[in-house]
């Protein structure tokens, strides 16, 4: 499905980066107070006055704004819930106004207070209590209450667990230092990444998605994973590079 205008909220950063790398067949507009970007770029966060008109001349957003706090600066987490989850309000809100197509809103696997130390059960509620964690937590609430209140957009999260450039994979390469390293399964056997591909086809089937709100594991290593997962039947997804 091409959609020809696609705004990525956030599309600067990392994830960004790796994402508009991959994503084709679209006209991509980075909405992102970033200085740089690739394509099209608006250098302006959702509450810039000019925010509203980007939003409402496109058929699709992908909401990536994020803010990882790495330590209990209270400025730090402050600015985790203010972009983590008011952000996510505000975009989503602006499509549902103007009717946009779908919305894909990036998460993270830290939703669950215990992922990377062993597998977790994506069927289960997520119970991160941490900054980050909790602030994507209440941003898929977010998109759960607002997509249910009108047809349009449709609406999925994406869980992301470490995201990596193609070249690094199976490694993840650390956004904060830039260091190479392999993510490891709770006995210690080395773990695989997720590779950009497989992120772009991710948000790709995101952006197809349709029958109500969901949130999705988009992993790289199944093994993090227990219980039941149809992400690949719902979503029409699974990893092409797998360990």
């Amino acid at each position: 499905m091409r959609f020809v205008r696609v705004v990525l909220i956030g599309g600067a950063g990392m994830v960004g980066r790796l994402l508009c790398a991959h994503l084709t067949g679209h006209d991509l507009v980075v909405l992102d107070p970033a200085a740089e970007g690739p394509g099209e770029h608006v250098a302006a966060d959702l509450t810039d006055p000019r925010a509203p008109a980007v939003i409402a001349g496109a058929d699709a957003v992908v909401h990536l704004a994020a803010v990882v706090p790495r330590t209990a600066d209270p400025a730090r987490v402050s600015a985790a819930y203010a972009v983590n989850v008011g952000s996510t309000h505000l975009a989503l809100d602006l499509a549902g106004r103007h009717e946009l197509t779908a919305f894909v809103h990036v998460s993270t696997m830290s939703v669950y207070a215990d992922y990377g130390r062993v597998p977790v059960d994506p069927a289960a509620p997520p119970d991160a209590v941490e900054p980050y964690g909790l602030s994507k937590r209440l941003a898929e609430e977010v998109c759960r209450t607002l997509a249910a209140r009108a047809p349009r957009p449709a609406v999925c999260s994406l869980r992301l667990a470490y995201p990596t450039p193609d070249a690094d994979w199976p490694a993840w390469r650390r956004p904060d230092s830039g260091e190479l390293t392999r993510p490891r399964l709770a006995d210690g056997t080395p773990s695989a990444a997720l590779a950009a591909g497989d992120l772009a086809a991710a948000v790709e089937a995101g952006l197809r998605h349709r029958g109500g709100y969901r949130a999705f594991p988009v992993v790289g290593d199944p093994r993090t994973l227990t219980g039941t997962d149809d992400t690949a039947e719902v979503l029409g997804w699974a990893p092409a590079r797998t360990p």
